[in-house]
């Protein structure tokens, strides 16, 4: 397996266990459900773990995918600019949720200040890894950075 390969395959993990985990946690906080909220750390460890791989082949996936047709060299750069902050915001959340499991651990303790600074880590996290995966699509998916088609224009035309 190359390094485009781990890129390609792990990001999906990094970015929707982020996005599912957040949903777990809104749940778990809302309805002060304490197995959703350890759902979601285990599922922010999860995208901890991944987002080291998958920030560290990145340059192998941009040697590879430079020289191919379709890919849009510009659009390269703003990924990459994108990708740190969010890699690194993963790796916290995913320290934050090592954290959350433990104050979890014991049943007659409610931390509910916790899950929600927790919440909080979390939402900004998604945001920069949803920024970051959208800025990746436009590497190679020119749908991505069409234009919209106007009102009553077919798509395409």
């Amino acid at each position: 397996m190359s390094g485009v390969h781990i890129h390609l395959y792990l990001n999906h993990v990094a970015v929707l266990g982020t996005v599912f985990g957040l949903g777990l946690l809104v749940a778990a906080v809302l309805g002060r459900h304490r197995d959703f909220a350890r759902a979601a750390c285990v599922l922010f460890l999860v995208s901890a773990v991944a987002a080291g791989p998958v920030h560290f082949s990145g340059e192998a996936a941009e040697e590879t995918v430079e020289g191919l047709p379709g890919v849009s060299i510009p659009a390269i750069e703003p990924h990459e600019d994108a990708a740190v902050p969010a890699s690194i915001a993963t790796a916290v959340l995913g320290a934050a949720a090592i954290a959350g499991l433990w104050l979890l651990r014991r049943p007659d303790r409610a931390p509910i200040a916790a899950l929600v600074a927790l919440l909080v880590l979390a939402l900004a996290t998604a945001s920069l890894m949803l920024r970051a995966a959208y800025l990746g699509g436009k590497i190679r998916h020119p749908e991505v950075h069409a234009p919209a088609p106007e009102p009553g224009e077919p798509p395409g035309g």
